[in-house]
Formats: C-alpha cells, sequence, structure tokens
C-alpha cells in the first residue's frame, strides 16, 4: 500500500512524504489503496475580519452621493415590499429611518453583533438597551415590546421550519 502525506500551508500543497512517519495514522483511504493525510497551518479568518472588510465597502458607498440615495431607497423598498408581511420590527424600523445594523449599533453604543442578535428577536435586550432603542427609534416602551413580540414569534416560526 502507498501511503502519503501532504502538508498545506498558505502558499502551497506539497507532499511532504510518500510513507508515513512513526506514529501516524491513517486516516482514510482511495480506492486504489492509497492513504492520503493532510495537515493544514492556515487558520481561518476570524469574522471580525471578514465584517472589516464589508464594513469598509459600506463606508465607501455611503461617501458617495448617489450611492448613498440609492441605498436608502433599497433600504426603504426592503422594509416596504420584503419584509411586509413581517409588520413594524425593530429591523424593518431601522431600514425605513435609512439606518444600517452598524448604524444602529453607533447609535445604541453596542455593536453590529448585537444589533443583528436583537433583531431576530433571540435575545431578550437589557433595560438600558431598551432605553436607547426606544429613544433612537423614536418609540413608546409599548411599542417596543409589542415589536420585540413580533420578532420573537418571526424567529421561533423561522426555527420550526
Amino acid at each position: 500500500m502507498t501511503q502519503a502525506t501532504l502538508s498545506h500551508s498558505a502558499s502551497s500543497l506539497p507532499i511532504r512524504s510518500l510513507r508515513p512517519t512513526a506514529g501516524e495514522k491513517v486516516i482514510g483511504t482511495a480506492s486504489r489503496n492509497v492513504v492520503v493525510k493532510i495537515e493544514t497551518a492556515i487558520l481561518p479568518v476570524p469574522l471580525a475580519q471578514k465584517n472589516q472588510a464589508f464594513a469598509a465597502l459600506m463606508s465607501r458607498l455611503e461617501s458617495n452621493e448617489q450611492h448613498r440615495v440609492g441605498l436608502a431607497e433599497a433600504r426603504h423598498w426592503m422594509a416596504e415590499k420584503v419584509l411586509a408581511e413581517e409588520g413594524d420590527t425593530i429591523r424593518t424600523l431601522r431600514l425605513k429611518m435609512n439606518l444600517s445594523q452598524t448604524q444602529l449599533a453607533e447609535k445604541l453604543g453596542t455593536t453590529q453583533a448585537q444589533v443583528a442578535r436583537i433583531e431576530k428577536g433571540n435575545v431578550d435586550p437589557q433595560r438600558s438597551t431598551c432605553k436607547r432603542l426606544r429613544e433612537v427609534l423614536g418609540i413608546s416602551a409599548d411599542v417596543l415590546d409589542e415589536m420585540m413580540d413580533r420578532q420573537e414569534k418571526i424567529y421561533q416560526t423561522k426555527a420550526e421550519k
């Protein structure tokens, strides 16, 4: 039986050895009696770095007047047409106010990820966050409570599917 070990680096996939070294374990076989062991030294890119690239793109788009107007129209259209069946939620109100999740997060003094969790309806925000949400969105405590209940039901319905 022929055995091979592949080593994966950031730039290539060189074959390091065609024979197993002491202590190497066979992890699978190919149809022609070839065993391949793959090792990787590449670490996944943290989500925060991926989000930074998107944030940079959005920043560039928001800095251009034509793109800014287009984004505002797209957000409003999304709230009015695509998400209409949801009714009033934090997400639809944010979109109607022409705010991205990042922009709302900045106004709330929190992170974009936390805004996403709140909009999804699977997190129970602290009282201080609810107070800031009411202030930023210009709504009452009763309206916010109704929106959050609606979001929670939407989340539960999607989770059941």
